[in-house]
């Protein structure tokens, strides 16, 4: 009996970005479709992500990365530098990338659970504590996240490997669970300095290591933090590294005596 070796589907072909050492393969891949299904982007420009790569993952190269998902027909060039995933293919490649990112568990510092259980325990939190109506959902534009419904505004909730491009949806406020590399503080200091529409809107939460950067006044993030804290005993704190960035950059004075 011949075998023949049939091409393999997109979704096939990216079931070997799953391993552990494919991280930065998982997370370009995540880029580009939060791009096109959250923020309505068609194409992103390679050198907007290549400091924040870097900074995430040093010790890999992002034309190497970029080429082997090009290769196996995942993305694809529309113009010099400007790279984007075929629109026929973003879904099925949402979801099963969504359902592998929720199968993993979130890594808090003494336990682990998913994202599921973090926001169905999230819900329970608010329920009991009085602070009113909060509508947990997720749609099939999102991948491994929720949407929180709270006094009238949207409040999104994503789980990431790392955070490569920098954006919000048109409305309300985006909460990004992920590793903050302290290599890449600068450069989200000088982003959120310079756009104020994303340092209003915008928050990242390292849970592992419980640290925040965090400039947003949504009070549905300050209940979060509450809820790590009370059930879980996480207090995030602002990474220290951006706290002097602030300061370094005229945004933040602090008080002395």
């Amino acid at each position: 009996m011949t075998q023949t070796n049939e091409p393999q589907a997109p979704e096939e072909r990216l079931s070997r970005f799953f391993q552990p050492e494919q991280e930065p393969h998982q997370s370009l891949l995540l880029t580009f479709l939060d791009a096109h299904l959250l923020f309505g982007e068609n194409a992103l420009p390679i050198d907007e992500l290549q400091p924040f790569f870097k900074a995430w993952y040093p010790h890999h190269d992002l034309d190497e990365v970029l080429s082997t998902l090009i290769q196996a027909g995942l993305i694809q060039a529309i113009s010099k530098d400007r790279y984007t995933i075929p629109e026929d293919r973003r879904l099925r490649l949402a979801k099963q990338l969504g359902n592998a990112l929720e199968s993993k568990m979130t890594l808090l510092p003494d336990e682990l659970l998913s994202l599921q259980s973090l926001m169905e325990g999230f819900g329970r939190y608010c329920h009991e504590e009085g602070i009113g109506h909060i509508e947990i959902s997720s749609t099939r534009e999102m991948i491994c996240g929720r949407m929180l419904h709270y006094k009238g505004r949207e409040h999104w909730i994503l789980l990431r490997p790392s955070l490569l491009y920098y954006n919000v949806p048109p409305e309300g406020y985006l909460l990004v669970l992920c590793r903050i590399a302290e290599a890449a503080i600068e450069a989200i200091a000088d982003l959120l300095v310079a756009k104020t529409n994303l340092r209003n809107r915008l928050a990242l939460c390292d849970l592992h290591h419980a640290q925040k950067v965090n400039l947003t006044r949504s009070d549905l993030f300050v209940h979060f933090e509450r809820y790590l804290r009370r059930v879980y005993g996480v207090r995030l704190i602002p990474v220290p590294e951006f706290t002097q960035a602030l300061i370094d950059r005229g945004m933040l004075t602090l008080d002395k005596g």
